[in-house]
């Protein structure tokens, strides 16, 4: 009877851990079939490459060393408690720190900092509104923003109305990166052109219209990426200042050096935009003001406050931004997003021309500067189906992570297209 009563006791106080020693072996076995799993992927597909199509929301992949540098990760230990303030504590360093990377790329100030690119669109109308209340000297009534058609600007609030506000879009006279301009369509644009900045101009010349700001993408890309003339952008700057309007960019996809250049208004020598709003890739959105050269009379729009006010940004969000800043700056991954997207369209070309007509649609709607690029073909990549075949993308558009170098393209043009 003992003997019975002491395997009992034996068997209650040891299967426990007996259970947690299975338990543990088990989760060991699962974490290496995951490890290998993630291991074949890695070999199926350099995730540096990583192409997220749809809202650009990475520069870096997941295993990019930035992440795992120990000054990022004290910094990020540091700030990840509650309530550091960052209005005029810890986090205005790091406020700081980003003005001073930001303005390696281009001279300028960070006004506001916001938790996505939809609030930093949004908050450009009230910018709009101080500025039209300076002009009128008066605050006004009603308020108009002129855009250009085919934006998108956000989900919500004042900048999905505007997209959906046909009365105030201008015909925008842009054109396909890439695209031939023979004498016939450089003509027809140019009239297009006229036509666009003689409605600007009738619109913002009378106060009663109540012309609040002129909204922007320096370089769209939906169906297709598009482009501006340089000639007609600088006219349209001119215009603008004459009118003491100003022009509002929006940068949110293009913006972080994507297009090989930092700012998608670079593209255009001698265009300067009066505010630009970033953000997707960049981790962390917001307005940044480019410094100009104002004419004589230009005053300045203020909302009163600025990116250190108290409700405008994480500090655990900012750490994590400049880090990302810092990277694009130290490696010059504008630079490379230049090289590589050029590389990348140059072979995608060859490959296109190699299959035939068979593709001619394809060839026809490939455009794209840098590594931002819409109409790329078919290709498995990551996500796959049932069928280990992606799934539809958004335009066929393709966003590769910074890092990308021309290695990876061969890798991916010569495995993935399947030709």
């Amino acid at each position: 009877m003992k003997f019975f009563i002491s395997l009992f006791i034996y068997t209650v106080l040891l299967l426990p851990v007996a259970f947690a020693g299975a338990k543990k072996q088990c989760r060991i076995i699962l974490n290496d079939a995951q490890k290998k799993e993630q291991l074949q992927k890695d070999i199926d597909l350099p995730d540096r490459f990583e192409a997220l199509r749809d809202w650009g929301s990475k520069f870096f992949s997941d295993s990019d060393p930035m992440w795992r540098e120990p000054e990022y990760l004290a910094r990020i230990q540091e700030y990840a408690v509650p309530n550091i303030t960052n209005y005029g504590g810890k986090a205005s360093v790091l406020v700081n720190q980003y003005h001073t990377y930001m303005n390696n790329f281009f001279k300028g100030e960070v006004k506001h900092f916001t938790s996505n690119g939809t609030d930093a669109n949004n908050m450009l109308f009230l910018y709009a509104k101080a500025n039209l209340a300076e002009r009128l000297r008066k605050e006004p009534t009603a308020m108009k923003v002129l855009t250009f058609t085919d934006i998108y600007g956000g989900s919500y609030g004042p900048i999905l109305n505007l997209a959906h506000g046909k009365e105030q879009q201008i015909d925008a006279p842009f054109f396909k990166t890439g695209e031939k301009l023979d004498a016939v369509k450089l003509n027809a644009l140019k009239k297009k052109e006229a036509a666009a900045l003689k409605f600007i101009e009738a619109q913002i010349s009378d106060l009663k219209n109540q012309v609040g700001a002129i909204f922007m993408e320096p370089i769209p890309a939906s169906e297709g990426v598009k482009i501006f003339r340089t000639e007609f952008l600088l006219k349209l700057r001119v215009l603008a200042d004459k009118y003491e309007t100003p022009i509002y960019a929006d940068e949110i996809l293009s913006g972080g050096g994507r297009t090989g250049k930092f700012w998608g208004f670079l593209h255009y020598e001698g265009f300067v935009p009066d505010l630009v709003s970033f953000g997707k890739g960049l981790a962390l959105s917001g307005i940044f003001e480019p410094e100009r050269e104002f004419h004589t009379g230009r005053r300045r729009a203020s909302l009163g406050y600025g990116p250190m006010a108290t409700t405008m940004v994480n500090p655990l969000a900012l750490v994590q931004a400049l880090q990302v800043l810092k990277t694009i700056w130290n490696r010059r991954l504008d630079l490379n997003a230049a090289v590589t997207g050029a590389y990348l369209m140059e072979r995608t070309r060859e490959a296109l021309n190699k299959k035939g007509s068979a593709k001619s649609d394809n060839h026809e709607n490939l455009s794209g500067i840098g590594l931002l690029i819409t109409g790329f073909p078919f290709y498995t990549l990551s996500p796959y189906d049932s069928q280990r075949k992606l799934r539809p993308g958004y335009n066929e558009r393709i966003l590769p992570v910074l890092t990308t170098t021309k290695e990876d393209i061969d890798w991916v043009i010569d495995h993935h297209l399947g030709w």
